[in-house]
């Protein structure tokens, strides 16, 4: 609960507080750069894998066996600008931006 403090100064706690969720924050915005350098490499690996048996790129393979339409390109491409607009709103936040 927020207890208002003279001059409207955080207290202690709070200060602990807004450094602990920075710091989480930031521990998020980390592992999103990670995931995001990971898929950026897979999906460059893939576009210049060939498949042996239809010589098609991997990467414009269904993504499954149920005769879906979606490749693994579109998965690849779809993940990465999730974590892409995660990465941004996180920015954002950071930076008191409104989007």
């Amino acid at each position: 609960m927020f207890t208002p403090t003279r001059r409207g100064s955080p207290t202690a706690s709070q200060s602990v507080s807004v450094a602990i969720k920075e710091a989480i924050k930031m521990n998020i915005n980390d592992k999103i750069n990670d995931a995001l350098c990971d898929l950026y490499d897979v999906k460059k690996t893939l576009h210049y894998t060939k498949d042996k048996y239809e010589d098609m790129r991997v990467i414009d393979l269904p993504k499954d066996s149920d005769g879906t339409e979606f490749t693994i390109r579109d998965c690849l491409e779809n993940t990465i600008s999730i974590l892409e607009q995660l990465k941004e709103a996180i920015y954002y936040e950071q930076h008191d931006f409104e989007i």
